[in-house]
This record gives structure tokens, sequence and C-alpha cells, in this order.
């Protein structure tokens, strides 16, 4: 059998599925909803491919930190109101589409599935701007990036630091190809799909219909949902009031790997981390008072700075040192530690439904929770 990643540190990246020569690996949902490696021993012919390419095992070379960052705010207001930030993945992707390339980036497909799903024009880039706060599928993508490079097409992809990372050790030698900008979000660490399909039953029974569409920074400065459904009807959950990203905010339901990470700014293989610039206020004091809305970019190859530096005339832009600027982005330097609820809520997980996920650790919260919601559902079938 081959050497996997233990079930702890491993990311679901998909690279070990990417690059089996027989089909023998299979990415499918663990216990709690996230995709993990399974092997078919009658396939696998012991080859080491899997374990070579997993970013887990053997973690890309660790890049410096640079002495300088930048933020920047885009021009186009329009594109800035459809990005989480200030626009900078915008334009970088803009960039690469007016060269005849592809963008590699998450939204939810039709199914409301969160993939990584390839643009090659202005309508089909627009569901990748945002951020969504759930775990990608991403390694479907990797066998269509090294067709297109191969090509000699130009292509952007961006997604967390362990699939940026991943998606290099699946390309091998093509990751060195100058038609590639791996570009990185700072991630604070990713819920299960199965936890968000779980939220969004829950929703969709409060609202008595299909959850058509979600927008999670429907405000500018945080986290902020806004969902559309079926009827024609919307409706707000903002910040820490609502259940599901009180979780992701305190860290309780991330992937047990998240707190592990070791591809974090200086270990995913990016060409560039982009990310929201919080404390600009303090460190770049002008370009924050302008409005919200600030992307924070750290170039960290030559390939990275020069995609930079060609969108910089299209924004306004400042410098920031880089110790001042991260201080206030923990999450690009390293994982948050994985707090003590975070093992009560994976022990408690099984059929029952949001709400008493969500209900805290412990059997009280959650006795309480599981009786409110079998009255409600008692209710509804009178």
């Amino acid at each position: 059998m081959p050497t996997l990643s233990p079930a702890e540190r491993c990311t679901g990246c998909g690279a070990c599925a990417s690059v089996c020569p027989r089909g023998a690996i299979r990415m499918l949902p663990d216990r709690l909803g996230f995709d993990a490696p399974q092997v078919d021993k009658t396939l696998c012919v012991e080859c080491g491919g899997c374990s070579r390419a997993c970013p887990a095992l053997a973690p890309l070379s660790r890049r410096a930190v640079p002495e300088q960052v930048w933020g920047l705010r885009a021009d186009d207001a329009a594109l800035r109101e459809r990005s989480s930030s200030g626009g900078a993945f915008g334009l970088l992707a803009r960039r690469t589409l007016a060269e005849g390339g592809r963008v590699f980036g998450a939204a939810f497909d039709e199914h409301g599935e969160l993939i990584h799903r390839e643009a090659g024009d202005e309508a089909s880039l627009a569901p990748l701007l945002k951020s969504k706060y759930l775990q990608s599928r991403a390694w479907p993508a990797y066998p269509r990036v090294r067709q297109l490079l191969r090509q000699g097409t130009p292509v952007l992809f961006c997604g967390t630091g362990c699939q940026t990372a991943a998606l290099r050790r699946a390309l091998g030698p093509l990751a060195d190809s100058d038609k590639l900008l791996c570009v990185a979000v700072v991630c604070h660490g990713v819920p299960s799909p199965q936890l968000w399909r779980s939220y969004r039953r829950w929703r969709e029974r409060r609202q008595h219909a299909a959850m058509t569409g979600i927008d999670f920074r429907a405000e500018p400065g945080g986290i902020c949902l806004r969902a559309s459904f079926a009827d024609g009807s919307s409706a707000r959950y903002g910040g820490w009031s609502d259940p599901y990203v009180r979780l992701f905010l305190s860290d309780v339901s991330l992937r047990p790997s998240c707190s592990r990470c070791t591809a974090r700014l200086d270990g995913s293989g990016a060409d560039l981390t982009l990310g929201d610039f919080w404390g600009a206020e303090d460190c770049l004091p002008d370009l924050a008072a302008e409005g919200p809305g600030l992307s924070l970019a750290v170039p960290q190859t030559e390939r990275g700075r020069k995609a930079l530096e060609a969108i910089l005339p299209q924004t306004r832009w400042a410098a920031a040192p880089a110790a001042e600027a991260l201080r206030a982005n923990p999450s690009a330097l390293a994982p948050a530690p994985e707090p003590p609820e975070a093992l009560a809520f994976r022990r408690g997980w099984g059929p029952w439904p949001f709400p008493v996920l969500a209900a805290g650790p412990g059997f009280p919260a959650r006795a309480r929770a599981a009786a409110g919601w079998l009255l409600e559902k008692v209710r509804r079938n009178r």
C-alpha cells in the first residue's frame, strides 16, 4: 500500500489522486464530510507517485517573506463591488484573459457544490471573484491546467495555500512554466462541504424555498451572508450572529489539518498571495480612509511581482512594511491553534440537522437544540 498523509494532516488537496497513473486513488468524503483519498488495492502498483506529490508529506521549499507588501484598490468601482476586497484578483484575471489565457478559481456549480471552475471570459469569471468559506474541490482542475500549459496557454490558478502547493506538486516540471501564475488566498481554514449542505438545508426549511445563490461577503468589512431563494426572496445573515459563520470564525468547524497547515505564506508555492488588508488604517491610513475594500498583495516570486506591477496602473496603491502589515493578518503566516471545542464538535457529528451541530459542545446544549428541532418538526407535520 502507498504511504499517504495521516488523516489529521491530510488537506484533501487531491494531488495524490491527480498523479496516480492507474486511477487507484479516489477522493471521497470522510465522516466529517471532508474529501480524503481512498486507495483501490486492486489497481495500485505502489509506484510511490502519490507520496511524492503529497504536500503534507513533502512540503515545498520555504520562501522568505518579502520586506514589503502592497495595499491596492481597483479603480473600477463595478469590479470592486463584485469582489471581496479591493479587486486585485479580478484585475489579474482580466489580464490573463486579455492574453488569451484561462482562470481557475472556486465557484458553486448547478448543484450547489463548490468546485474549481475554468473561466475564459468576463461572464464566466464573475462567479470566481468573491470569497467562499468552505472547502472547494480543486483537484479535478489539475489535469486541465496541465493540458493548457502544454498547449502554451497562460493560466492563472487561485486557491488556498494547500491547493496551490498541491497544483505545483501535481504539475511536476510544468509548475515552473512561465505561462502559470499561482495565486494563494490568505486562508483562515475551511469547513466541510457536508456542514455547508446541512446549513443550507436548514436555511431552506426555514425559508420554505430552495437556496439559489449565496454571497459570503454581501457587505464590506467582514463576513456577511446574503442568500437568494427560488421564490424570489432573499435574506441577510450577519457575522457572529449566524451559526455557520460563528463556527467558522471560532475555528470549531475547520478541517483538522488546518491547525497544522504548512502551506501558509512561505510554504504555498504561490507566486503571489492576496487577502483583505486588515489593519490598513494603521500602516496605510490615507489609502484606508478612501473607503472599504482594500487588497493585501504579497509577491513571492519575480513572476508574481511582475504580474502585480502590471495591474498597479489600474489601482490606487501604496507599499507597506511586511512586518507591520502582517501583524494584523496573522492567518497569512501561521494557522490558528485548534480550540478544545473543535474536538467536542467533531465527536458529536452524526445524522442531526444543523441547529443541533451548531448548538455548542456538550450534551445539555445539544439536547436542548434537538428537543427544539423535534418539536418544530412535529408542529410542521400537524
